[in-house]
């Protein structure tokens, strides 16, 4: 709904780990839109994500964090610590990376920004819809 309501007038990125999924939408949305490569929990992913959104599009005026990772429904004795780290790393980090690597940004310009945050799993099942 957020992507969607967005859309509608702005410039997007779609950026995920799913390159060809972000390609193909972003063919569907036309010359406004870039898909780009990124791992929410990488700093060095942020980091290429914000220069290259700026370079085609200029100052980022909107982030929303939406990435989302949901560990097996298992009791918790079960589950596995690289579950458990990767889980934190994409929910939790990844979304303390968006933040600060376009904070900075946001914090530096006279243009009001808005930084968004959500942790979401359902986009992997509504892929299609979208």
């Amino acid at each position: 709904m957020i992507f969607r309501r967005l859309c509608r007038h702005a410039l997007q990125v779609i950026a995920g780990r799913d390159d060809d999924t972000g390609r193909d939408l972003a063919a569907q949305l036309g010359h406004r839109a870039l898909s780009v490569h990124l791992d929410v929990a990488s700093e060095d992913d942020w980091a290429a994500v914000v220069r290259e959104v700026e370079s085609r599009f200029g100052p980022i005026t909107i982030l929303v964090n939406n990435a989302g990772v949901q560990n097996p429904a298992v009791p918790i004795e079960h589950t596995e610590l690289r579950t458990w780290e990767h889980t934190f790393s994409v929910n939790v980090t990844g979304q303390f990376l968006g933040i600060r690597a376009v904070a900075p940004i946001s914090m530096t310009k006279k243009t009001q920004r808005r930084l968004r945050n959500t942790v979401s799993t359902c986009m992997k099942s509504q892929a299609s819809s979208v």
